[in-house]
């Protein structure tokens, strides 16, 4: 091929194979930060230097690294020292749920009278699930009626667990464990916001699932999350780990019928003009096609190699 595109675990054998073979273009897609990986690094700290290490080694061969956000962008470019003028930033983006007649269905359905919030993701340090629990046990003695779905599973679940029941808020609180996506999408529309509590945070995906549902985002002014979400807009911010922040944040929107409409309409607008996936594809497709059929000596009829891998 005259160009090879890699994600994830792909990236080391794909780059430097790549490299080796003199293939011309080289595309790397960066998604997760190298501070968040830091934060949920169980190992030695020794290991996690060697294993940044030999990551710069295929990051050498890259001619393009695409980043989720500029705050990966900057990542590339101080952590793996990838040159400026190589990195790139195409935000993620989503096919739009609402086009699926059924979830739209539900979604007008599910719409609660009580107060309901969603946080989606693994449970990991970096991911703050711990600090949306001692929001909530504010945010509790103000209305004791709150509820939050905890949807996701990981090795922080447990002890999550146990700090609701330490915080005297597990009846307010649901464990649902991992779900399938358009379950997800489907709990996620029927909820008043989505909170987003991340220590570090490339990108988000779930920010942008939660506004294509027309739902709000509560999240933290960290990373990819302060790109998506427009404070005050389509949501709030709130600084990372403050967790008195935020439950002031829940208890403005919980207490504002009209705040929490307007800011789910403006969440699927935006939704709309940045992140559906059509439009996305259209725009990387051509990026990807000028770089490859810039490829000097290249063949008439551009070859792209690439290579597919599940982050879960």
């Amino acid at each position: 091929p005259c160009c090879v595109v890699s994600n994830f675990g792909a990236m080391s054998i794909m780059m430097t194979v790549g490299g080796l073979r003199r293939v011309p273009v080289r595309i790397h897609w960066h998604h997760t930060l190298s501070s968040q990986i830091g934060a949920d690094w169980s190992g030695s700290r020794l290991t996690l230097r060697l294993l940044r290490w030999r990551a710069s080694i295929p990051f050498s061969f890259v001619t393009h690294a695409v980043a989720n956000s500029a705050a990966a962008r900057q990542d590339l470019i101080d952590t793996y020292h990838v040159p400026a003028h190589k990195c790139h930033v195409f935000w993620n983006s989503l096919d739009d749920p609402m086009s699926n007649a059924m979830l739209a269905s539900a979604a007008r359905a599910n719409r609660p009278s009580s107060c309901q919030f969603a946080c989606v993701g693994r449970f990991d340090a970096s991911k703050g699930q711990d600090i949306l629990l001692r929001a909530m046990a504010e945010v509790a003695r103000k209305h004791a009626d709150i509820t939050i779905e905890f949807i996701g599973d990981g090795p922080e679940r447990i002890p999550c667990e146990k700090l609701a029941v330490q915080l005297g808020v597990s009846k307010n609180c649901a464990f649902a464990g991992s779900l399938p996506h358009p379950k997800v999408l489907s709990k996620m529309a029927g909820m008043w916001a989505t909170v987003v509590p991340s220590r570090n945070e490339a990108f988000g995906l779930v920010n942008i699932e939660s506004m294509s549902v027309g739902v709000p985002v509560i999240g933290s002014n960290t990373g990819g999350i302060a790109e998506i979400v427009r404070d005050g807009v389509d949501g709030f911010l709130f600084p990372p780990g403050d967790h008195k922040t935020l439950a002031t944040r829940m208890i403005e929107l919980m207490e504002d019928e009209n705040l929490r409409a307007e800011m789910g309409k403006n969440a699927r607008l935006r939704f709309l003009e940045q992140f559906e996936l059509s439009r996305a594809v259209q725009t990387q497709a051509r990026w990807i096609i000028k770089q490859a059929g810039g490829a000097r000596n290249g063949p008439s009829r551009a070859r792209v190699a690439v290579s597919i891998s599940n982050p879960l």
